[in-house]
């Protein structure tokens, strides 16, 4: 009786062991079979457009390349025209040193809230500026402006007055520059140069592709043809 309930769970055993290797076997296969269908949808994507005709292959290699070149001439410019808009906002903070810098602190000095307002709302006309505030030591605070931007530039100006050949320290005037307008500016011109380039290169690989194919395949169709007769 005990090695009948021995053999019969050995065969248990045995059986739930070939159960699972036919599982396994049938996963593998199952994997296998859908590696290849993915590869085999990859050629015909991929790959299959370079294993045509002469034309075709010579219009995708230059469709390839010239879609690189697109993309590394647009990352470039991209890149330059940042620098730039940077670059230039950099430097009208540094101006306002000296264009605002003198007359904000004898407004201060003379404690003419009006003229300090205009002062500040002239500013921020210029392009990329979004807040002005002066704080003085005194504790009071002139301010126009919104900050917009999460990203910014700031340019912190001390306002010193002279008289008689002494300097008052005043406070501080802190500009903040914008970089928003800037990444709206780069994402316009990026997608202009993609499209304008994009554009020439899906017109000189179709306008090669009827000429290749008119003036080449048509002399090798012949030749062929000759051959065969």
């Amino acid at each position: 009786s005990s090695a009948f309930i021995y053999r019969q769970k050995l065969f248990i055993v045995t059986f739930q062991l070939e159960h699972f290797r036919s599982l396994r076997i049938r996963a593998e296969s199952s994997y296998g079979h859908f590696i290849l269908m993915n590869f085999e949808s990859i050629y015909k994507v991929v790959l299959r457009p370079f294993s045509g005709s002469v034309a075709r292959r010579l219009t995708s290699t230059l469709v390839v390349l010239g879609v690189i070149a697109t993309l590394i001439t647009a990352a470039v410019q991209t890149f330059h025209n940042y620098r730039n808009d940077i670059r230039q906002i950099e430097e009208s903070l540094k101006s306002v040193r000296d264009s605002h810098g003198a007359s904000l602190a004898a407004s201060v000095w003379s404690f003419s809230g009006r003229q300090i307002e205009l002062e500040l709302n002239g500013i921020l006309n210029t392009p990329g500026f979004e807040y002005a505030e002066i704080k003085t030591n005194s504790g009071d605070v002139w301010a126009v402006g919104e900050k917009k931007s999460t990203e910014t530039l700031v340019n912190e100006i001390p306002l010193i007055f002279s008289k008689d050949g002494d300097e008052h320290p005043l406070g501080m005037l802190y500009v903040v520059a914008g970089k928003q307008g800037v990444y709206d500016r780069i994402k316009l011109q990026t997608l202009e140069a993609l499209i304008f380039y994009g554009g020439w290169v899906f017109f000189l690989a179709g306008s090669l592709f009827l000429v290749f194919r008119q003036l080449v395949t048509r002399h090798l169709n012949s030749q062929r043809v000759q051959r065969e007769e």
